[in-house]
């Protein structure tokens, strides 16, 4: 009903909101980031990143999956992501976790 009302208003009003919008969301990451040291979006990559690690070494879901129920909305922005995180794809990891699982079992 708002952005009903805000079409109907014209761009002008529109523009306003807007800007009042976007100053309360930079005030918001100010704030996020004088308590954080991180900027709020920053902060959430981090979470959902973190996330799909704990996914791909315990559970043996396909990585399109993990992605997904991570949060990212693409494929190939999850992988990026995560490459750029840790410096290493998705796939290569789980590979070689499950290599180091496999002969943590052949030791025993």
């Amino acid at each position: 009903m708002f952005r009903a009302a805000l079409r109907i208003a014209g761009p002008r009003v529109q523009l306003k909101v807007q800007a009042r919008d976007y100053s309360r969301f930079h005030k918001l990451n100010m704030l996020f980031y004088e308590k954080c040291g991180v900027s709020a979006k920053h902060w959430l990559l981090e979470q959902h990143l973190g996330k799909v690690r704990e996914l791909l070494l315990a559970t043996s879901m396909k990585i399109t999956d993990v992605a997904q129920e991570c949060g990212f909305n693409g494929h190939a922005h999850s992988c990026e992501s995560f490459k750029r995180r840790y410096k290493d794809c998705m796939r290569s990891l789980r590979q070689k976790n499950n290599l180091t699982l496999d002969a943590m079992e052949d030791s025993k």
